[in-house]
């Protein structure tokens, strides 16, 4: 009696290795798009913190019309304020507080409708962006809202009324918030 022995791969053997296969570059595949989600997250966020920081800084830049900084910022296109304070060749020219107040503004309400980030002729910004500044005193607080591609809590939630206020709510709003303790005079 002859003893055969097998060699090579049964076919479900083959088959049970091409699940094992299968099962790992589909979670390879999901890690990469979690990934990709969380990037273009993070770049969002940054993207908000930097127009919040503008804000801020023009706001230190011009201390004497802190008051008249307060406000909603971008939820419409702006209207050029007259006389620019910029030239046609980019130079600043002289503006009075008031006048840099109004151009500050219309730039960042620029700015927060992707004015500025611009691919074949469509805004790249942010979506639904929409800036609010807070003036208590000598305190600032600016906030940056807009809204995500994906959902998962009210990015105002952990803020006050006013934040809440800022930015249409919903489990897509996101928030970039600055606090300055004081602008100097």
């Amino acid at each position: 009696m002859a003893i055969h022995t097998q060699s090579g791969v049964s076919l479900i053997e083959v088959l049970v290795a091409v699940v094992v296969l299968a099962v790992g570059l589909l979670g390879t595949l999901q890690l990469h798009l979690v990934a990709q989600r969380s990037s273009f997250e993070s770049l969002q966020h940054v993207r908000a913190q930097t127009l919040a920081e503008s804000m801020l800084e023009r706001i230190r830049l011009n201390p004497s019309q802190l008051a008249a900084y307060q406000g909603s910022y971008g939820a419409s296109a702006p209207a050029m304020p007259t006389p620019s304070c910029l030239s046609a060749t980019g130079a600043i020219t002289p503006c009075s507080p008031a006048q840099m107040r109004a151009w500050d503004g219309y730039l960042w309400s620029l700015s927060l409708r992707g004015a500025d980030e611009v691919k074949d002729s469509r805004p790249m910004g942010l979506v639904g962006a929409l800036g609010c500044v807070r003036v208590h005193e000598e305190r600032v607080e600016v906030v940056v809202s807009w809204q995500s591609r994906h959902s998962t809590e009210d990015g105002a939630d952990a803020g006050d009324d006013w934040r809440r206020g800022c930015g249409v709510a919903g489990p897509r709003r996101r928030q970039a918030y600055l606090d300055s303790s004081k602008v100097a005079l």
